[in-house]
């Protein structure tokens, strides 16, 4: 994403041809920028809290700024070569936004694509470690040797942290 890949949608119109068709999906931004932030969190590349994250590394910012990021594009492609699809209206009306796009692609907008209605890939409810959770989870330590930690430390840990460790997805 633009600002840290440039000359992308130029490539994709080098690549692809002029008459490539771009579908964007766009989301909640305050979402978004949580979903950047945990999963950065959780791949250990974020240790600081929400917050101060996001000040300090704009990246948060520019990557959910969704008129800059279709600006670069908009200079490369022909008007109408965008789809912009939000993804809450795709969660709630799949069947219509599907036709919509496969209208867009110039395809048969009857097809039925037997989507299943209930969302994939939802987190339900778990967060990131915080505190010492956090810590300890993301140490050298704990990454290095928690698969050859005797079981009785294990069960320990476990018990130590209680409710944690299915709540933050601890792998003890």
């Amino acid at each position: 994403m633009y600002p840290r890949y440039i000359d992308i949608p130029k490539k994709a119109k080098y690549f692809l041809g002029s008459n490539v068709k771009i579908i964007y999906i766009v989301r909640n931004v305050y979402e978004r920028i949580e979903s950047h932030y945990m999963h950065n969190s959780g791949a250990g590349l974020e240790r600081d809290e929400i917050g101060k994250a996001v000040a300090w590394n704009s990246e948060y910012i520019n990557f959910s700024n969704y008129r800059l990021q279709l600006a670069q594009w908009e200079t490369e492609v022909k008007s109408g070569q965008i789809f912009v699809l939000h993804l809450n209206d795709y969660v709630f009306s799949r069947e219509k936004k599907l036709a919509e796009l496969f209208s867009f692609l110039e395809v048969d907008s009857t097809f039925t694509s037997g989507v299943e209605a209930a969302p994939k890939n939802v987190s339900q409810g778990r967060y990131a470690p915080r505190g010492f959770a956090r810590k300890f989870a993301q140490s050298e330590f704990y990454l290095r040797y928690r698969s050859g930690l005797p079981m009785p430390l294990r069960e320990g840990l476990k018990k130590f942290f209680g409710d944690k460790v299915e709540k933050y997805n601890l792998q003890l």
